[in-house]
Order: C-alpha cells, then sequence, then structure tokens
C-alpha cells in the first residue's frame, strides 16, 4: 500500500512540473519589446526594397557635449579631447504600449545595450580612443514608447590634428573630430547635427598654449570606392597665445642686438672689448635660436620664427665684419690725407713752399704749414702758438692747420694763418679783424683764392662749418675708421626698425587661413 502511494506521489509530481515551467515568470517590458527584434537590420529595413534599393534611410541626430580638451601637442599633431556622444533615431521596432509602462526603458548595462541596433559611429582621425568604465560603464539608452530612441557615451579620444606652422608663433590651429558610419551607407543611415545646441563646451579655462575662439559643425558625406557614407564634422580653431613667446623670445633677442651695437661706441683700438662682445652676443643668438625651436616638429617650410632669429642672427654677426672693416680702414695709411699731398710724418711738422723764396717771400711774408697726425693736442697746440695771430688772406703762402684732438679726430676746418714775425702791428691788427671758417662757396680743403680780399666782415657760418666738416674728406686712417662707426650708429637701428615694421605688419596682418588653404588645394 505504502509503495502504491509513493508511485503516484512521485507521477504526479513529475507531471506538475513542466506544466508550471511552461507557465514561466512574468517577462520584463524589455523582452516584451524585443520579441522578433532582428538587430542586424535597421530601423527602416523593407524586405521589398533591397532589390530595388528605395530603402528609406534612418535618421539619426547627433549631439556632442564636451567637457574638456586636455591637452595640444604640437610635436605629435594631435589633440586630446573627452566628450559625451548623443545620439538620437527612432526605432518603430521598439514601440510598446503605454500602458505596459508610462516611463521609458533604461538600458544600463552594455549587454542590454548590445541587444537593440545602434549606429556604427566611429571617429575617422582618432589616433586612439576609450569609453570610461570607471566605477561602471558610462553608457546609457533611454527608449520611448513611441520607439524614440537616444544614446549617450563618455569618450576619450586621441584625436590626429594637420597643423601648419608657417605663422608659428603667431599662428593659429584648426583641428577637426570626423565622425562617420563604418558599414551603412547614405541610403540606409544618414547623421545630422541637432538643430538646438550641436556643440556645448563646458570648460571655461584656456589651454597653456592655446585659447579656443570659434568652432563650427558641418555636415558630409565620405567617398569610397564602393560608395558614399555619411560623416558629422566639427571643427576647433585654436588661437596661440602670443605673450609667452613676446616675453621668452622676441624681447631676449631684440636685447642681444642691441647690445651688440654699444661695439660702435667703443674705439677701433679695443680690439679685446668688442671681439669678445661680438662672439658673446652671437653665441647667445644661437643658444636662444635652438630654444625658440623646442617642441615644434622638424618641419621643411620657413616658419616666422626662422625668419626673426635668421634676421638678428645677420644684425650681430654683421657688428663683427663691421668691426673687422673698422680695423682695416685704420690700419690702411692715407694716401692723400685732406688733400694735402703724401706724407709719413707722425709728428707736427711744418713745410715752408718753395714760392717763399726770393721776391715772393719778400713781397708776401707768410708761409704754409701743415700739423700732420700724430702728437698729442698739446703738441699741436703748441705748435699753434708759435704761428701767432690767424686770418685769411688772399696770398698762397700761408699757413695750413689741421686743428686735432687726442683721437686724431678733426674738430675743425683747415684754416689759413698769416706769419706774425714779419708783420707790423698795424698789420697784425688789421688780419685779426677775421677769424673764421671759409666762406660757404668755398670748398673746405681748398685755400682763399688769389687776389680775394683777405679782411672780410666777420660772419659766420656754423650750420654750414658743421656740414662741411662731416662731409669733408677724412685727414687721417683713424678718422676715416671712426666715421664709419659714427655711421653705423645711426645705419644699424634704422634698418632694425625697418625690418620690425614690415615683420610685425605682415605676420599680424596676414590671414593664416590662406596659406593653409592653398596648400590643402593644391
Amino acid at each position: 500500500m505504502d509503495l502504491i502511494f509513493f508511485h503516484l506521489l512521485f507521477t504526479s509530481l513529475f507531471f506538475l512540473r513542466p506544466h508550471e515551467s511552461a507557465a514561466g515568470p512574468k517577462q520584463n517590458l524589455l523582452d516584451i519589446v524585443l520579441e522578433g527584434y532582428d538587430i542586424d537590420k535597421w530601423p527602416t529595413f523593407q524586405e521589398a526594397d533591397l532589390e530595388n534599393e528605395l530603402t528609406e534611410p534612418t535618421h539619426a541626430n547627433i549631439s556632442l557635449d564636451i567637457m574638456f580638451i586636455s591637452s595640444i601637442d604640437v610635436q605629435a599633431m594631435d589633440l586630446t579631447i573627452d566628450f559625451y556622444l548623443n545620439q538620437r533615431w527612432v526605432d518603430a521596432r521598439l514601440q510598446y504600449r503605454e500602458n505596459l509602462s508610462k516611463r521609458p526603458i533604461v538600458l544600463r548595462t552594455v549587454e542590454q545595450i548590445k541587444r537593440i541596433w545602434t549606429p556604427d559611429t566611429y571617429m575617422v582621425n582618432a589616433k586612439s580612443a576609450n569609453f570610461h568604465e570607471v566605477t561602471t560603464p558610462n553608457r546609457l539608452v533611454y527608449i520611448d514608447h513611441s520607439g524614440s530612441v537616444m544614446y549617450s557615451a563618455r569618450i576619450t579620444a586621441k584625436l590626429a590634428c594637420e597643423m601648419h606652422f608657417g605663422m608659428y608663433p603667431v599662428d593659429t590651429q584648426v583641428c577637426m573630430l570626423h565622425l562617420a558610419s563604418y558599414a551603412y551607407q547614405v541610403s540606409h543611415l544618414m547623421f545630422h547635427w541637432r538643430e538646438e545646441g550641436p556643440i556645448t563646451y563646458g570648460s571655461t579655462e584656456d589651454l597653456n598654449q592655446f585659447t579656443l575662439s570659434a568652432k563650427w559643425t558641418e555636415e558630409c558625406q565620405d567617398k569610397y570606392p564602393d560608395g558614399y557614407y555619411p560623416c558629422l564634422k566639427v571643427h576647433f580653431k585654436f588661437k596661440r597665445n602670443f605673450g609667452h613667446h613676446l616675453i621668452q623670445t622676441y624681447l631676449p633677442t631684440v636685447l642681444i642686438v642691441t647690445i651688440s651695437w654699444v661695439s660702435f661706441f667703443l674705439e677701433a683700438s679695443a680690439v679685446p672689448a668688442r671681439v669678445s662682445l661680438g662672439i658673446t652676443t652671437f653665441l647667445t643668438m644661437i643658444t636662444l635660436n635652438s630654444g625658440a625651436k623646442i617642441g615644434l616638429p622638424p618641419v621643411s617650410y620657413v616658419k616666422a620664427i626662422d625668419i626673426w632669429m635668421l634676421a638678428c642672427t645677420f644684425f650681430v654677426f654683421s657688428t663683427l665684419w663691421h668691426f673687422v672693416l673698422v680695423c682695416v680702414m685704420a690700419r690702411r695709411p692715407m694716401k692723400n690725407p685732406g688733400g694735402l699731398g703724401n706724407t709719413t710724418s707722425t709728428r707736427p711738422s711744418t713745410s715752408i713752399s718753395s714760392a717763399m723764396q726770393g721776391d715772393t717771400a719778400a713781397r708776401f711774408p707768410y708761409r704754409k704749414s701743415t700739423l700732420m697726425n700724430g702728437g698729442t693736442s698739446e703738441a699741436q697746440l703748441h705748435e699753434l702758438s708759435k704761428l701767432a695771430p690767424h686770418a685769411h688772406t688772399s696770398s698762397p703762402e700761408l699757413h695750413h692747420v689741421h686743428y686735432k684732438n687726442r683721437s686724431d679726430s678733426v674738430i675743425s676746418d683747415p684754416i689759413w694763418i698769416l706769419r706774425a714775425d714779419q708783420m707790423t702791428k698795424a698789420q697784425r691788427q688789421e688780419r685779426m679783424e677775421y677769424y673764421d671758417t671759409v666762406s660757404p662757396d668755398q670748398n673746405c680743403n681748398t685755400p682763399p683764392p688769389v687776389g680775394a680780399n683777405p679782411v672780410l666782415p666777420r660772419k659766420k657760418k656754423a650750420c654750414h662749418h658743421c656740414r662741411c666738416s662731416f662731409m669733408a674728406a677724412p685727414n687721417s686712417a683713424k678718422d676715416r675708421a671712426k666715421r664709419i662707426d659714427i655711421w653705423a650708429r645711426w645705419l644699424y637701428p634704422l634698418v632694425f626698425l625697418l625690418f620690425n615694421v614690415v615683420y610685425w605688419g605682415y605676420y599680424l596682418n596676414l590671414n593664416p587661413e590662406l596659406g593653409r588653404r592653398s596648400s590643402s588645394e593644391d
């Protein structure tokens, strides 16, 4: 009896278990919606349209919420960006009755998201990219009862950025994020930017070297051998901050160039000072030139910083060659100093013309004297003191004197001096009434014409005297070398100022987009 009871109980349990399992637990909403769902077909897929390619494409609206731009690597030419990729589309197969649930279906895990169709969006110019998984996968999907799907994911991507450094360091760079479909052509899928706020940038901080000055979007189609694929582009325009390079590069080079001009104010005999100053400034320019290009890729074209460094190096290097020219001119003897004939005397001397002999000497008790190069100013003044009062006369037999200072440079025009030892007091007083420079119509290095009235009105020509003295021929080799330095004191600053006007006027007003567009079109 007991055996029969246990047999009946086992049989009942065996047949009742499959019956309860067939009923199963209550299904969730996602399982109900995905009943008969084919993930391999896009939302607007229709079997009848495959042969004629008449399928209506699925339209996906995309927007980007940029969290921050972490870095711009100029040498590697890439841009690292962190953003949320938001995509919206309509899938009629995911519709469900509102009485089943008034809330949208939320998919939080990767396994759930993989159960529905999503656009195969990828980044064309990404060197590397990854989804955020800490502390939970940063991906989310909302499904509305009308079949509207919103997919959001947080991504960090390193994007390749084509940069052009022709305007460096006053350049602007334009980087791009290129989104496209990997497998679906434009007949199956179309991308569109969201009409309201397609791009949002939450960070207010500028990068170390750049400032985000502008951003714009573009809808496009990529052409491949097998057809056209939908794509979207967002462009970021970065303007380089110029203050760092102004302080670290341009200002030091300007100071080095101006310091090299100090050698123009040193004597030609100060060889150690001028050579050491020129070599030191030249080596400093080479060091600054190397430091200004650290971090830049080795490009083949000329950059703005290259032109600046090349010009500054030329200015500094030319001061060394200028000193070589000064040394050569200072040591080369004068063939005809002051137009007075060739002589090699370095001490004050007096030469008496042969015309003073005989009747001429009796009629014109004068002599012609010339102070040559060399000698101290005291010795020259002592020689002049022997010649007594100074005056012009029409006679060719006069003293021809050149005043010199300690550096053997001319400090006055040559004057004609009467000899006083053969003159009466009245004649001496008459000749002393005139003591001035040569007449404006008379050359600085020529004596007064024969027969001219020696007693002229007392009338000074200060301006003409300065101009005539400066334009007069040099009277010594050192004087000639010193005049080269004087010209350089004015010529070098003027040329450097002109270079700055042309340089900054060109690069600050040139549109950097012109060079980039022309190179891309070629």
